[in-house]
């Protein structure tokens, strides 16, 4: 590995959650890392549902404490990670079948508030034990967010050790992985009728699973969807060396300009439009 990827594995491994804190305050400074590091997790359709609110100290620190049975010790900081669901408002509140995608954008921010917390020396342990409602009155949120995951943050007692070598992680991480290998998707494979039915299934499994998912997808995605069928259809043709250069360029023009399309409906309309007027000159019409 790099010098790089062996430093952020070496974080990760060193990783451990902290319940139980020594004496010292978190800077703000350091604070403000944290809230980047979060800020900066992946989250999706752009749409950046997590809103965070930092408790370092004072009578609101105390009592989100005391509402929070899941906070272990007196950590010197929080970050309570909340969804702010006006970001989403396609989707039910708290209705696990349709906000799912949302529970992963926070806990994403969380991990990265956990690592960067890591590298920095500062102890850190995510709570979901605490009461809600009672929280969210206590910071006077908005009536539409609601709080999901405090992250507890404080001095460490004591300096952390790096972890030593697992000689049998292998053997671990075998036991929850399943592993598929075999031809790249970018191998080219043989014109032949099992292959091209293949391709078509695949196109159709795509297609219903795009349809499947829209209905609880935002408004604007529909579009996305349909133009990623074509692109998709391009993959097909690659595979058979039947893509030219003007097609791989409008799969690699859907890829770029995807999350643009979902936000602005002209744009979607260009785009389809030029797709349209390609595959006119393919197919010889108007020649």
């Amino acid at each position: 590995m790099s010098e790089r990827a062996e430093a952020l594995a070496g974080v990760i491994r060193d990783r451990r959650v902290t319940r139980s804190y020594g004496p010292g305050a978190i800077a703000r400074e350091e604070l403000e890392a944290l809230v980047e590091a979060a800020y900066r997790a992946p989250h999706g359709g752009g749409r950046r549902p997590v809103k965070f609110v930092v408790l370092a100290g004072g009578p609101q620190l105390r009592r989100v404490i005391d509402a929070s049975p899941g906070i272990l010790g007196r950590p010197a900081a929080l970050i309570v990670l909340c969804l702010d669901w006006s970001r989403a408002p396609h989707l039910e509140i708290d209705d696990p079948r349709t906000t799912h995608s949302l529970q992963i954008d926070a806990g994403a921010a969380m991990e990265n508030i956990l690592l960067t917390a890591e590298a920095l020396g500062i102890g850190a342990g995510p709570v979901t034990s605490f009461n809600r409602p009672t929280v969210a009155r206590l910071l006077e949120l908005p009536h539409d967010w609601t709080p999901l995951i405090i992250v507890t943050l404080g001095r460490l007692k004591t300096p952390r050790v790096a972890r030593p070598q697992d000689d049998d992680i292998g053997v671990r991480i075998g036991a929850v992985t399943t592993w598929h290998e075999g031809e790249a998707m970018t191998e080219k494979a043989p014109v032949d009728p099992e292959h091209v039915r293949d391709a078509f299934l695949e196109l159709m499994l795509y297609l219903a699973a795009a349809a499947r998912g829209n209905v609880d997808e935002q408004v604007g995605y529909g579009p996305l969807r349909l133009l990623e069928g074509a692109q998709r259809a391009v993959r097909s043709l690659e595979r058979f060396g039947l893509a030219d250069a003007d097609l791989q360029a409008f799969q690699e023009r859907v890829t770029a300009e995807g999350m643009k399309v979902t936000k602005d409906p002209d744009h979607a309309r260009v785009v389809a439009d030029d797709l349209l007027a390609l595959l006119s000159r393919r197919l010889g019409v108007g020649a």
